[in-house]
């Protein structure tokens, strides 16, 4: 990999994370099985990508579709790390008055 191909997905990443944990903040506060939300819509978006790319794309259109679903999956996997990680952090709010 080339520097500006890894520099690439650390910003990806780094936005990833920033909305993932923006969006997973303000989610939890309403039901903590919310946070699985983005993590289901980012993943339905990469394998959307995917059907793209094996239903007929050639050329060039091809490996930019290739180049969005390495970044949507990593964003997917970001995405689900930390929604993991509030679902663990907040207790359900099952025991409320």
């Amino acid at each position: 990999m080339t520097y500006e191909q890894i520099l690439s997905l650390l910003v990806v990443t780094l936005i990833a994370s920033i909305v993932s944990f923006v969006v997973d903040f303000i989610l939890v506060r309403f039901n903590r099985n919310l946070v699985f939300l983005l993590p289901g819509i980012l993943l339905g978006f990469t394998g959307l990508l995917t059907l793209f790319v094996f239903s007929g794309a050639a050329g060039w259109g091809a490996i930019i579709l290739a180049g969005f679903i390495a970044m949507s999956a990593v964003a997917f996997i970001v995405s689900l790390i930390i929604g993991l990680l509030f679902y663990f952090k907040y207790p359900s709010h099952t025991n409320r008055p």
